[in-house]
């Protein structure tokens, strides 16, 4: 039951990709009809839509007197409704505000979100505050008393909701982080599509020496400071080295789609991608651990290639050949 769960969960999730980016090869994607990245919409009094909202980073206003005939969806921002959403809303890590008119046709979930909700205002559906994972008691069904008592833990919406929050938060900081170091990033992340195979090796030997260094550190009660400092260091090149290649991967997308994106969308577009389909392989059991494993071991070797990005990664020249004898 543990294998069939986490499977429905991979589906959902590939569903979840595959199908946005086979609308993308259909039609450009516009502010209109796509997710919206670090931007607003607005659906203005008397105006309808039939097309869901989907906001990464971003705030949606829904005026008195317009209507939404489908789902409004946000990541990292807030929502105010004043008007009609006929489907769910979710908003993750934000903010939501309902005015005295406004009415929700179905659910509304927050996670991490607080909620205003002025005198008036209608939800037909049920209002999820901060959902927790229920555990699902094997005992009750089928009817069996050979495991009495006992209890699996999982709820595949929670888990696909953590996932996007994940991701999403991933994203924000990947686009902070080549707002303010884009040479640094972009010299990461050649480094690891130039030298894919030395930069795995580099990443594979660092997390084989890093904890006996560290041990060693911790023991000398005198370098403990130091091995703190190191860890926390360890710790920002591996992040740094899988935003890196969130970034390449960004750019590879907008130039499929023939789009030009300013460099910190492109590498929280991305990051997020990455983190999605790489942390959605690894509720595979068994070999699902190894897909974001390997690309941290990529990230984090080019990221000591480089020196943080301070330098191109020197690459390996051939010896010259040598001069034949007479």
């Amino acid at each position: 039951m543990k294998i069939i769960g986490k499977f429905v969960v991979f589906v959902l999730l590939a569903a979840l990709i595959l199908v946005p980016l086979q609308s993308v090869q259909a039609k450009a994607l516009s502010d209109e009809d796509g997710p919206i990245f670090g931007g607003n919409f607005t659906l203005e009094s008397g105006e309808t839509r039939d097309e869901p909202v989907l906001v990464f980073g971003g705030s949606v206003f829904i005026e008195e007197g317009a209507t939404l005939d489908d789902a409004v969806v946000v990541f990292g921002g807030s929502v105010t409704i004043d008007g009609e959403v006929n489907e769910d809303v979710v908003v993750i890590g934000g903010a939501v505000k309902l005015g005295e008119n406004s009415h929700i046709g179905g659910d509304l979930i927050t996670v991490g979100a607080p909620l205003e909700r002025a005198e008036g205002a209608q939800v037909d559906g049920e209002v999820v505050n901060n959902p927790s994972s229920r555990g699902i008691n094997i005992s009750d069904w089928p009817p069996s008393s050979v495991n009495p008592g006992l209890w699996y833990e999982f709820n595949p919406v929670w888990n696909v909701l953590g996932l996007f929050g994940w991701s999403v938060m991933l994203a924000l900081l990947a686009m902070l982080i080549v707002m303010f170091l884009p040479e640094q990033t972009r010299r990461v992340g050649d480094a690891v599509v130039s030298q894919t195979v030395v930069a795995g090796g580099m990443g594979f030997l660092t997390v084989i020496l890093a904890p006996l260094v560290l041990l060693v550190m911790t023991v000398t009660l005198i370098l403990l400071p130091v091995a703190a400092i190191a860890a926390t260091i360890l710790a920002v090149a591996v992040v740094f080295g899988w935003i890196a290649i969130g970034l390449e991967i960004g750019l590879r997308f907008t130039k499929m789609i023939n789009r030009d994106l300013a460099l910190p969308l492109a590498a929280g577009l991305g990051t997020f991608f990455l983190t999605l389909v790489a942390d959605g392989i690894q509720m595979l059991p068994c070999v699902g651990w190894l897909a974001p494993f390997v690309i941290g071991l990529a990230g984090l070797g080019a990221v000591i290639m480089t020196r943080f990005g301070s330098r191109p990664a020197l690459l390996p020249v051939a010896p010259a050949p040598a001069e034949p004898v007479g």
